[in-house]
């Protein structure tokens, strides 16, 4: 039985900034490590908006997701 293939929520977006990070967040007074790995903006020409994305190294989960319409 062939793999199926697991959508990252990525596709028909164009690369347009990549750059290696850390996140932090502030809470609770003091700053706090969210994660590692690369920072993304990414554009979409049929929808005109632009999205920031974060994704940690390791696990691949989202530290930063947001969309500019």
């Amino acid at each position: 039985m062939p793999a199926k293939a697991v959508a990252s929520g990525e596709e028909g977006l164009e690369c347009i900034w990549v750059k290696k990070a850390k996140m932090y967040r502030f809470r609770d007074n003091e700053w706090k490590e969210r994660g590692l790995g690369y920072a993304k903006l990414q554009r979409n020409k049929e929808q005109k908006s632009v999205r920031f994305l974060m994704r940690a190294d390791k696990t691949l989960k989202p530290v930063a997701n947001f969309v500019r319409k």
